[in-house]
């Protein structure tokens, strides 16, 4: 049956009959079941549509217009009160209809030009590096996604597009080589958010093909092409980059842009270091709410300026976990050392460490403040490298910690004071005497080579600051030199470039797996053996204590020698003349020779402090993530101007906790 101008269904008729079809259903019993009706009463016609049988019956209405309208009103009250109708799925598609032409009236432009859209387009599918393929009628998202898929397309052939006209309605496109006469115009549709390609011109290009360099191959672009495969490698090289730019696009940049292309990837993958710090305030808190116990502190300064009003100096973390495992299962050495960053705003992180009783490291804190609290007095001593900044913080927060040098920073200002072949050696003796003898003969050899080096000694400070024969036997460790803190400092790498916050989670993460590992394998060690570490010294002990022999003296009294060296030693007192023993708390090559002579087990006299039952009376649960929002607003920050400024801001991390 022909249907006139008046009758014609459009796409918001179409749209009214699927929205009370769901209230139609529960208003009158479908004649067919299978094919449910809804029926909607207008001012000339009642139109009949049923789903999915693609027909429309058409009767003439001989009802007055007051009818109609109390019926029209009392389906759209029907419709208002019931709130809780099903959603209804009509697969009707009208576009796909056969009968959608023959409401389409010749003159009408815009009925045709809909028809032709939603006959001919199709929506752009992406299906991969080099199965880009244009045509007309290609339906895309927006503007940008018409520019980015005709820039793929233009690199994957080879060539070098212009822009001719582009606006934001208009975009069209010709080939840079003038005897190509390849043209593409887009224009968006009439919804006002989607495009789509109305003509190409010279589909087939007949133009001279590019090497690998494109002007169209920008950072940008790369940048996004590589994304993947620099988050897996942050410090992936420039070279590695062109041969993947090379070996999937066929394209190259570079060096220098390579490496720009690779600052840009990075800042979007961590994020700028300006947002990073802003966001500081923010993860500090997150911190203290998902690890109980944990101390967080971020300092801020006021500023006068309007563009800056908040100036970021220090921030403080140290995990729950971490505070545990130092006061219950850690000697009292603790390691203090910085790291310079690599970042857009330098600074310095100021690590804290620890070694627990398998002679591990073991990851306290960003500060040190946390000890003034940990029940064990002041019974602690820190170990650095003489930074100005650190000096000047535990002068000031905690001046009746213990302290110690690291001997390898000293040996490098000796060596420049004294450059001498013999330097080295008399050093190291003087450095590493456990006794008092063995020390008075060291220096009497430095006395010798160098008169004056005695002073330069003199003002390092206290004996009891750099060589081991005066180090406090309470502390059961006679590490003289940082390394330890120093190789912790070593597994950030690439994290030392990134923003603050992406660096201070990679150190969580870090110390995270570090502790989860360890607690793993200690859950099959027995509480009254030592660890293994422990375990494997004392081994290699006995193998070197074959040169010593022993002589009993009684009462657990031996004589031992050693070469020309003779020493005494009591098992009873636990201590040695050679002053090892004390220092650490383990027997030395002496001592164990006494022990074996008296048929007993050397492991047993090391200090509990080895034992499994210490080393698992750490805590070492679990790290929790810190899901720090990232929609919060960006705050300025200021690079910290020197080395002794940025150790000074991180010592004041230490007050903002006390």
């Amino acid at each position: 049956m022909e249907v006139d101008d008046k009758d014609k269904v459009n796409l918001l008729d179409l749209g009214i009959l699927v929205k009370a079809s769901s209230q139609s259903s529960q208003l009158s019993q479908p004649s067919h079941p299978s094919q449910p009706s809804i029926s909607v009463e207008t001012k000339h016609k009642k139109r009949r549509v049923v789903s999915k049988s693609q027909q429309i019956e058409v009767d003439d209405d001989k009802e007055t217009d007051s009818e109609d309208n109390d019926d029209d009103d009392c389906i759209d009250n029907e419709l208002s009160d019931d709130g809780n109708l099903e959603y209804v799925d009509d697969s009707y598609e009208p576009f796909k209809d056969p009968l959608w032409g023959n409401h389409v009236v010749e003159n009408d432009n815009e009925s045709k030009y809909i028809q032709r859209l939603f006959q001919n387009g199709e929506m752009y599918v992406d299906r991969g590096w080099g199965n880009i393929n244009l045509a007309p009628w290609q339906i895309f998202t927006d503007k940008h996604h018409v520019r980015e898929v005709d820039r793929d397309y233009a690199i994957q052939c080879g060539f070098e597009f212009l822009v001719e006209r582009e606006n934001n309605k208009i975009y069209t496109v010709a080939c840079l080589d003038a005897g190509c006469g390849w043209r593409l115009h887009a224009s968006r549709l009439p919804d006002g958010t989607t495009w789509a390609i109305k003509k190409i011109d010279n589909h087939e290009h007949n133009y001279r093909a590019l090497e690998t360099h494109n002007n169209l191959v920008t950072i940008k672009w790369a940048a996004i092409k590589l994304m993947d495969d620099i988050r897996a490698n942050n410090d992936i090289s420039g070279k590695t980059l062109n041969e993947l730019l090379e070996s999937r696009f066929r394209v190259s940049l570079k060096t220098n842009t390579l490496y720009k292309m690779r600052t840009l990837a990075l800042k979007e993958i961590n994020r700028g270091h300006d947002e990073s710090y802003g966001y500081l305030p923010s993860y500090a808190e997150m911190v203290k709410q998902t690890n109980q116990g944990s101390v967080a502190i971020c300092a801020w300064e006021a500023e006068e300026s309007i563009e800056r009003p908040l100036t970021f100096t220090s921030i403080f973390i140290s995990f729950g976990a971490t505070i545990s495992g130092l006061v219950n299962g850690c000697r009292g050495l603790i390691g203090v050392d910085g790291a310079h960053l690599k970042g857009q705003y330098g600074g310095t992180l100021l690590s804290a460490i620890a070694l627990d009783g398998n002679n591990q490291l073991f990851p306290i804190s960003w500060a040190i403040n946390i000890l003034k609290d940990s029940g064990r007095g002041d019974d602690w001593t820190i170990i650095s490298d003489r930074q100005k900044g650190i000096e000047v913080a535990l002068n000031e927060l905690w001046p009746t910690a213990r302290r110690r040098y690291c001997c390898k920073h000293l040996f490098a200002n000796w060596k420049k004071k004294y450059p001498r072949p013999l330097r080295y050696a008399l050093f190291w003796r003087a450095a590493n005497a456990t006794s008092l003898f063995k020390f008075i003969k060291a220096m009497e050899a430095i006395d010798n080579a160098y008169p004056m080096a005695r002073e330069w000694l003199a003002h390092i400070g206290d004996q009891s600051r750099w060589t081991k024969y005066a180090f406090d036997p309470n502390v059961c460790c006679d590490e003289n030199r940082t390394n330890f803190v120093e190789s912790f400092n070593a597994t950030l790498g690439v994290d030392r470039w990134k923003p603050v916050l992406t660096l201070l989670e990679g150190i969580r993460r870090v110390t995270m797996v570090r502790m989860a590992t360890r607690k793993n394998k200690s859950e099959n060690w027995i509480d009254t053996d030592f660890c293994p570490n422990i375990v494997k010294r004392m081994k290699s002990l006995i193998s070197d204590s074959r040169t010593c022999k022993a002589f009993n003296s009684g009462d657990g009294f031996y004589e031992i020698k050693d070469g020309k060296s003779t020493l005494s030693m009591s098992l009873n007192d636990r201590t040695c003349m050679g002053n090892a023993w004390q220092l650490t708390r383990i027997p030395c090559k002496h001592t164990v020779r006494a022990i074996l002579h008296s048929s007993q087990d050397p492991i047993r006299f090391c200090s509990d402090w080895y034992s499994c039952k210490m080393y698992n009376c750490g805590d070492f649960c679990f790290i929790g993530f810190s899901d720090v929002d990232y929609a919060g607003y960006k705050k300025n920050s200021v690079v910290l101007s020197t080395a002794e400024a940025e150790y000074r801001a991180a010592g004041a991390c230490c007050s903002q906790s006390l």
